[in-house]
């Protein structure tokens, strides 16, 4: 059976709905993963520079991780061209709806995530 070019997969669709959840799960996984490894460095007697370093690497990962949480939001029509998934508005109001919805929600969750370097001694938790 041939697919034709107005033709979208399953996977370019599954893809396309869960890239917001997929970024904040990277998200978290960069966040945490090098915390504990930065914060026992900084046990070994730097511990002013390890917390900053915690700090600064939880600013940049969130910040990597929101700007295409942003565009998910604001251009879900490119996002969709990008994953080679069909989309017209009249079409797929529901592939849309649930992409942004599940990007709004990723959002959040990267940005407070994010927001707990700013309340929370970030290797305390450690000691």
């Amino acid at each position: 059976m041939k697919s034709g070019p107005g033709d979208t997969s399953v996977l370019s669709a599954v893809a396309f709905l869960l890239a917001g959840p997929v970024i904040w799960a990277a998200h978290l996984l960069l966040l945490y993963g090098p915390q504990s490894a930065l914060c026992a460095f900084g046990q070994s007697g730097v511990a002013e520079v390890s917390g900053l370093f915690v700090t600064a690497q939880v600013l940049a990962v969130t910040a990597l991780a929101a700007v295409p949480l942003v565009v998910f939001l604001l251009r879900p029509i490119t996002i969709a061209r990008l994953f080679r998934f069909r989309v017209q508005d009249e079409e797929h109001p529901f592939s849309m709806s649930v992409m942004r919805w599940l990007s709004a929600l990723s959002l959040m969750g990267v940005l407070l995530a994010g927001a707990a370097a700013f309340l929370l001694d970030p290797c305390a938790q450690l000691r």
